[in-house]
C-alpha cells in the first residue's frame, strides 16, 4: 500500500460513521469496502473483527483494546500476517512449478514442435533475458504506485498468460511473448514476494524468506520430476503447458480470495 492509500485509508477509517459523511459515491465507496471487510472478519477472523471495530471504527486506544480482547500486542500485530504469509509462500510454490516448462524443456519445444531454426531459437533467449533484466525493476515501479497486492496479484495473472499462451502455434508471435513475459515475471514474483515478506514480518525476514525459498526450490525439484515423468508417458508439451497454467492459476486464485478484504480496504 502507497503512502497516499494508507492516508486515504486512515481518512476513511475515521470518518466512517458520521452524519452526511457518505453522500458522496467516493466516500459511499468507501463506507461499502469497510462494511464488506467487516462482514468479512466477522466470519473468517472474529478478533480482527473486533480488532477492526474497536481500534479504528470506535477509536479506542490501543491498550483499552488489548485489555477488553484479552488478547496480546503480538497477536494484535500479527493476527492476519500468519496467514498472508502462508497465501504468499502457496502462489509462490505454485510459480516455482510453473516455471519447470519453460525452464527443463523449452528449448526441444521450439525445436522438435514449432521447427524454428537456430536464428529465431536464439531470438526467444535474447527476449527472455531482456525480461529477466527488467522484471525486478518494472515490478518495483508497480508496487510503489499500486501497492504490492495489487501488484502481486497483476503479475501472477499475467503470468498465468505468459505460460498458457505457449501452446499457441499459429504464429511465432506467441512464442516470443511467451518468451518475454516469463523472462521478466520469473525475477519480478521473486523479488515482490521477497519484498513484500519484509514489509509484513520485518525482522522475521531472513527465517520466513529461508523458508519460502526452500519450499520454492523443493517445488521445482517436484515439478521437475513430475514434468520428466509426464514426458516419458508420452503427454504432450502443450498438456504440460496448460498444466504448469492451472497450477499458478489455483494458487493465484487462493491469494485473490484471501487478500480480498485487504483490497478492499486498501
Amino acid at each position: 500500500m502507497t503512502k497516499q492509500q494508507r492516508d486515504a485509508t486512515r481518512s476513511a477509517l475515521l470518518a466512517y460513521g458520521r452524519r452526511q459523511w457518505a453522500r458522496s459515491p467516493v466516500n459511499r465507496r468507501w463506507e461499502k469496502a469497510i462494511e464488506d471487510s467487516m462482514a468479512y472478519y466477522k466470519e473468517a477472523d472474529p478478533i480482527r473483527a473486533d480488532l477492526l471495530q474497536l481500534r479504528y471504527l470506535q477509536h479506542r486506544k490501543e491498550a483499552d483494546v488489548l485489555e477488553q480482547l484479552h488478547i496480546g500486542r503480538t497477536t494484535y500485530q500479527k493476527a492476519e500476517l500468519d496467514l498472508l504469509f502462508f497465501s504468499l509462500v502457496a502462489v509462490y510454490g505454485c510459480s516455482a512449478f510453473a516455471y519447470v516448462p519453460h525452464s527443463l524443456f523449452w528449448i526441444d519445444y521450439l525445436t522438435q514442435v514449432l521447427k524454428l531454426d537456430l536464428f529465431w531459437m536464439n531470438f526467444n533467449w535474447i527476449l527472455y533475458g531482456s525480461g529477466s533484466a527488467l522484471g525486478a525493476f518494472c515490478s518495483y515501479l508497480l508496487a510503489k504506485k499500486l501497492g504490492n497486492f495489487t501488484t502481486l496479484k497483476m503479475l501472477y495473472c499475467t503470468y498465468v498468460f505468459a505460460i498458457a499462451v505457449a501452446i499457441l502455434n499459429i504464429s511465432p508471435l506467441f512464442t516470443f511473448m511467451s518468451s518475454f513475459l516469463t523472462g521478466l515475471l520469473n525475477p519480478a514474483v521473486v523479488f515482490l514476494t521477497s519484498y513484500t515478506i519484509l514489509q509484513l514480518h520485518g525482522a522475521a525476514y531472513k527465517k520466513l524468506w529461508s523458508i519460502a525459498t526452500l519450499i520454492f526450490a523443493s517445488i521445482q525439484l517436484i515439478g521437475g520430476l513430475s514434468f520428466s515423468a509426464l514426458q516419458h508417458f508420452g503427454v504432450t508439451y502443450h498438456q504440460q503447458f496448460v498444466l504448469a497454467a492451472a497450477v499458478l492459476l489455483l494458487g493465484t486464485a487462493q491469494l485473490f480470495w484471501v487478500t480480498r478484504a485487504r483490497t478492499a480496504v486498501n
